[in-house]
């Protein structure tokens, strides 16, 4: 029965704070941004690396009482602080983003870790005082303790699908008290009596977070959105029409309203309608819509005056039919909407977040006009490249709108902005699934005139350098830069643009008033490009700007006069000036004074006269800007190869091609050149897509900070080791041996998660099958571990050579072995993911009971340092291997899992007890 309440509680507790630190990523991806939920490993180890602090300094390897009250306290402790430091922090609103002009937020970070950690803490507690207390049973603890967070792993996939975040960490919550109620089993009546009421409380909490029932009132509790997340759905009393949830994002769909077709994407002046939606973030942001009866395309005329109609403006100009057009990112389905308008034979829509396909395909199917219903439409859940990996059709289209895959990789490892659709690989995945004269069109937010272009010129680099791969002698006849004003896209071609595609294009951007073609492959080098085209759509913007500031003069201060009317003459005054004709368009000020009240004529003058000065200046300003835009990616596009070196390595921005292994596309900033940027910044207070690296400066303001936090925790303890008899060659070789530990574990963790998601076809089923197998088969040695009756310096040599040759089988088999499985069903390739990670994941489980099991023998006193040595490395490790992979790849950090090893295993192999 002991065995049975120490097992039952450590499972228990295992599963709890893996639970909590996955639900905690999804928290953070909406209380800040997903880029930021890494932090969320780190307060995990930090607890639990103050918990083997604590328990070093208070001697727990060396008590000779009861261990189950305190076993339960801390379990229970677990439960209830978990449940506390939640609903508090979700009371504060959180603006990490502010740091670059704030450093208030690091202080607010700071007191949310120090909150959020407490639950790890006794969890810390929990589990390292029982590896402690229990060291004669060290490897079947182990054992239990990784088996209950292989539980938690797989668990927490399916309760964030199901329930969300909040109900999750309530469950994980509840998991800590039925802990202690286990731990509890082998105490007093009293103390049993005291947990079990914690826990009869814990599930009265949780009946009402999960809807309320038997005289238990509801509870609703919202996680607040970051301050500045920048779209907001039409809501009802605060509340959205519906919140779906996943493992992916959480998807909020708000109530109908009646506005102007603004979303997703960009429309000409000939598409200005307003219509019904509803709006749709994804973790509130990651904006689309979704149109009321959507099935009836032939209603939306507007559709055909779309920035991103110019891949399709370009096939119309071939001589052959619109067949099989792929859509990577459905969101809404606009873009399946204008395929279908434009007469495709086949559609199909593929999208990552479960989430959003239950919402077009069963909860608002009979609001969108059942539109995924329709016999030319396939609508598939999964991430876009993976699934293009198993695909074997060709494309005459493949659109990608505003597409990012940046579900947060819910590890309990780490969270950042990779993508797989913005590599070289997946550049070249796609122009291998094109048809003949096909297409891809990847449209994006264009920061451009008279910002400095980042995404766009980066993509355009991506697939030069993708298509002379392909063997491709002049890329630059192959691509196409569109912009229309805020959105570009890059159209890529299988086979060179024909002047019939390029005029087309360029009739588009005339009808429209888009801005054009930042690069036209169809003119000479060293043409003037497309500049002209749109600059009605500029004009337009500048003149409406005149409305508040003449009404700031006087309300009525032109009188008779439409405000539609005032814009019209002046954007036409400004079309005369841009053209040459200043005497027709100071004709046109001048009427318009005119017209004005005499009695504020004077003031409508100089307010007329002010304005124009302002927005011909920064037409000028703008026009000069497009220019070197222009010549910027005829630099990039056309030059040699050695001018194309030079300028990459002059741009402000990092253009360097991502790669699969190093999948960082959004990582463009370089420290280099941050004065340049922080000067365009200052000139333009740009509050969205700023050009200050705010991902950088809170990861490493947050690393700062952990790291801190951890050392004293390391170093407050050494000050009671020198009384335990530890000598310090010995402290340092324990340093040494699970500092390699918690390094190469978390290295190897992190990588294998990454590279695996193409293969396993989505981020959450890289999650819910490589955490679990590693953390299982981990499980398994360090049981298997017990079997072996003395840890001698051989067999940490066996194991050393053993974990080496596991670490290049694992990357062999990643790199070379996985890609002709693609075709495999789903089940089968878990399978071969399982097959491929048992191997480590098993000799991983070794190294750390035999540790402490050689500790134990000659300092028993170091023991729980040890584990707090191992735990606060893993904080460092889990961020640093972020940094490590943005710079060199996941290869590396492989590479680098296997060195740490070695160089950690030998430290312990000869130690003995010897007086300092």
């Amino acid at each position: 029965m002991a065995r049975t309440g120490l097992f039952a509680g450590v499972f228990l507790v295992a599963l709890g704070v893996l639970l909590f630190q996955v639900a905690l990523t999804r928290v953070f991806s909406l209380m800040m941004w997903f880029h930021l939920a890494y932090l969320v490993v780190s307060l995990a180890l930090l607890g639990f690396g103050a918990a083997g602090s604590f328990l070093t300094r208070f001697g727990e390897a060396e008590r000779e009482d009861d261990p189950y009250p305190r076993l339960a306290l801390f379990a229970s402790g677990f439960g209830v602080t978990l449940i506390l430091a939640f609903l508090s922090v979700t009371l504060l609103r959180l603006d990490a983003l502010a740091v670059r002009i704030d450093a208030a937020p690091f202080v607010a970070l700071l007191i949310s870790f120090l909150a959020l950690s407490a639950p790890f803490f006794f969890g810390g507690l929990a589990i390292g005082s029982a590896l402690t207390r229990f060291r004669a049973q060290v490897g079947r603890v182990y054992f239990v303790d990784l088996l209950g967070s292989a539980a938690g792993g797989l668990l927490s996939v399916l309760a964030l699908a199901a329930f969300g975040p909040t109900k999750t960490i309530v469950l994980a919550g509840c998991a800590g008290l039925l802990a202690g109620a286990c731990f509890s089993w082998h105490t007093r009546f009293r103390t049993a009596l005291l947990h079990h009421v914690l826990l009869a409380s814990g599930l009265i909490l949780a009946t009402g977070f999960f809807g309320g029932g038997f005289g238990i009132p509801a509870i609703d509790w919202r996680i607040p959105y970051a301050p500045d997340k920048e779209v907001k759905v039409g809501a009802i009393e605060g509340r959205p029409a519906a919140i779906l949830e996943s493992a992916t994002a959480q998807v909020e769909i708000g109530h109908e309203q009646h506005q102007p077709n603004t979303m997703f994407g960009e429309f000409g002046r000939l598409g200005q309608e307003e219509i019904w939606v509803r709006l749709v973030t994804q973790d509130g942001t990651a904006p689309t819509a979704l149109y009321a009866d959507a099935g009836d395309v032939a209603r939306f005329d507007f559709l055909d005056h779309a920035q991103q109609m110019s891949g399709y403006t370009a096939l119309a100009a071939q001589p052959h039919a619109l067949e099989r057009v792929l859509v990577i990112g459905v969101g809404g389905g606009v873009d399946v909407m204008m395929a279908l308008r434009q007469g495709a034979e086949s559609v199909r829509g593929v999208e990552i977040n479960r989430a959003m396909v239950r919402a077009v395909s069963e909860d608002f199917k009979s609001y969108i006009g059942a539109l995924f219903d329709d016999p030319r439409v396939e609508l598939i859940n999964a991430e876009g490249r993976a699934y293009l990996r198993r695909d074997d059709s060709r494309y005459d289209l493949i659109q990608l709108t505003g597409v990012d895959t940046y579900s947060a990789l819910a590890s309990g490892a780490y969270t950042l902005s990779e993508s797989y659709l913005y590599t070289l690989e997946a550049i070249r995945d796609f122009y291998r699934h094109l048809q003949d004269d096909g297409l891809i069109n990847c449209s994006r937010f264009f920061q451009g005139v008279p910002r400095t272009p980042r995404e766009t010129i980066r993509y355009a680099n991506l697939v030069r350098e993708a298509l002379a791969r392909e063997g491709v002698r002049e890329p630059w006849r192959q691509i196409v830069v569109f912009q229309g004003y805020h959105w570009a896209s890059t159209l890529v071609k299988r086979g060179p643009f024909t002047e019939a595609e390029c005029q087309a294009l360029r009739e588009l951007a005339r009808a429209e008033g888009f801005m054009g073609m930042i690069h036209d492959p169809c003119l000479p080098t060293g043409a003037p490009g497309s500049e002209g085209f749109g600059w009605a759509r500029l004009r337009l913007e500048e003149a409406a700007g005149v409305i508040p500031k003449l009404r700031e003069l006087r309300p009525r201060a032109i009188a008779a006069l439409e405000d539609g009317l005032v814009v019209r003459e002046l954007e036409q005054a400004l079309a005369e000036a841009a053209n040459g004709r200043s005497a027709a368009a100071a004709e046109r000020r001048h009427g318009l004074i005119e017209r004005a009240d005499p009695s504020v004529r004077d003031e409508v003058s100089e307010g007329i006269e002010a304005w124009w000065v302002e927005a011909t200046d920064r037409i000028a300003r703008s026009r000069a800007k497009l220019g070197q835009v222009q010549r910027d990616f005829e630099t990039m596009l056309r030059s040699s190869d050695e001018a194309r070196e030079r300028f990459i390595e002059d741009y402000p921005f990092d253009l360097r091609t991502p790669t699969d292994d190093a999948p960082f596309f959004f990582n463009y900033f370089r420290l280099s050149k941050l004065g340049a940027a922080r000067e365009e910044e200052a000139a333009g207070n740009y509050l969205y897509l700023p050009n200050i690296p705010v991902g950088h400066l809170v990861l490493f303001g947050s690393l700062a900070q952990v790291t801190l936090l951890g050392a004293i925790f390391i170093l407050w303890p050494l000050r009671r080791l020198r009384a335990a008899g530890a000598h310090r060659a010995l402290r340092l070789r324990t340093f040494g041996y699970f500092s390699a530990l918690g390094i190469g574990y978390m290295f190897i963790e992190i990588a294998a998660m990454q590279k695996l998601v193409l293969f396993l076809g989505h981020p959450t089923h890289s999650l819910s099958i490589v955490l679990p197998t590693l953390l299982a088969a981990t499980g398994l040695g360090a049981l298997a571990s017990s079997r072996v009756r003395e840890p001698s310096p051989g067999i940490f040599a066996r194991l050393l050579l053993a974990i080496v040759l596991a670490v290049g089988f694992l990357v062999a088999g990643v790199t070379f072995g996985l890609e002709p499985l693609l075709g495999l069903p789903f089940l089968l390739r878990a399978g071969v993911t399982a097959l491929l990670l048992a191997p480590i994941g098993f000799l991983l489980g070794f190294p750390f009971p035999l540790g402490l099991r050689r500790l134990d023998a000659v300092a028993p006193g170091l023991v729980p340092w040890a584990w707090a040595i191992n735990g606060f490395l893993s904080v460092f490790s889990a961020t640093f291997a972020t940094v490590l992979a943005m710079s060199f790849g996941f290869t590396v950090v492989l590479g680098l899992a296997a060195l740490v090893y070695a160089l950690g295993l030998p430290c312990l192999a000869k130690s003995r007890a010897e007086p300092e």
